[in-house]
């Protein structure tokens, strides 16, 4: 049976690093982001982002997350895939289960959803998520 799950991720680090820079082209970077999540889904989580920047205000990027806590009444770890795009002022994702990454109660969990972040409240942003468990 499928759940629908809704909270906030709170940001609490960003660490960029860029690794790749070929003249007019777009930059590469690496980010280290550390999230509080809230809401259905209860605890913390890393999460690791490879990002083209094509200009000061539009990238491309996909990561995976690690949550270590709670959703719902169910307790352990899971990995969402991310992939999404900014755009001027709101970056769009899309997050996906990613396949016997769940541990404890939440092993067999799979799912979808997503978020959009704008620029304005600093990296943290309200979530949806369909979520269901074998």
């Amino acid at each position: 049976m499928t759940k629908q799950v809704t909270g906030v991720r709170k940001l609490k680090s960003w660490e960029d690093t860029t690794y790749s820079e070929v003249g007019d082209g777009p930059k590469a970077v690496r980010s280290s982001i550390e999230y509080e999540y809230t809401g259905d889904i209860q605890g913390t989580a890393k999460l690791e982002y490879v990002m083209l920047l094509h200009s000061d205000d539009k990238a491309t990027f996909v990561g995976y997350e690690q949550i270590v806590g709670r959703i719902g009444d169910r307790e352990g770890s899971v990995v969402l895939e991310h992939r999404g795009k900014l755009d001027e002022n709101a970056a769009t994702v899309a997050m996906s289960v990613l396949p016997d990454s769940g541990t404890g109660q939440l092993a067999g969990a799979r799912g979808e959803g997503g978020f959009v972040g704008v620029h304005e409240d600093r990296g943290d942003a309200k979530y949806t998520m369909d979520i269901e468990f074998a």
